[in-house]
């Protein structure tokens, strides 16, 4: 239906999708964004979010002993919106957990971008973002661990 379109982006894609937010094209209903970051500009140049937004967040980010976690960086932006923002956080998940290579077993052994969290619970995710679709009427911004 192409008057309820929900954008979504991974990484950069994420962080566009954010900025898509703030004067979102006819359509644009919902945003998900997977694990990118929120820009935070100046008071005067970042606009209130317009529609609401699903952040899936990682918690194990850690590249040559850089904490590389998004954690807290969505704090302003929860004040920020009247639309509804909502913040999961997935316990165990690294970056590249949103991607298909979260199923690629092998791959965790090389890269410190897949997080420890079991691929199975990984597939789980889709449940948290449909319900988000269906429900963006939320009354409040909020932030879930899961």
């Amino acid at each position: 239906d192409p008057a309820q379109i929900t954008l979504m982006g991974h990484s950069f894609g994420g962080m566009i999708a954010l900025e898509v937010a703030k004067n979102p094209p006819v359509g644009v209903q919902h945003i998900v964004n997977l694990d990118g970051p929120w820009v935070e500009y100046t008071q005067e140049e970042t606009a209130q979010l317009q529609v609401p937004v699903l952040a899936l967040l990682s918690t194990q980010n850690r590249l040559e002993n850089q904490d590389l976690s998004l954690y807290g960086t969505f704090d302003s932006l929860l004040k920020r919106t009247s639309s509804g923002t909502h913040i999961l956080e997935l316990a165990g998940t690294a970056h590249m957990n949103f991607t298909d290579l979260n199923f690629i077993p092998i791959l965790k052994r090389f890269t410190p971008l897949l997080g420890k969290v079991d691929n199975k619970r990984m597939a789980t995710v889709t449940e948290p973002s449909s319900s988000f679709c269906e429900e963006t009427l939320w009354a409040q911004s909020s932030r879930i661990r899961y």
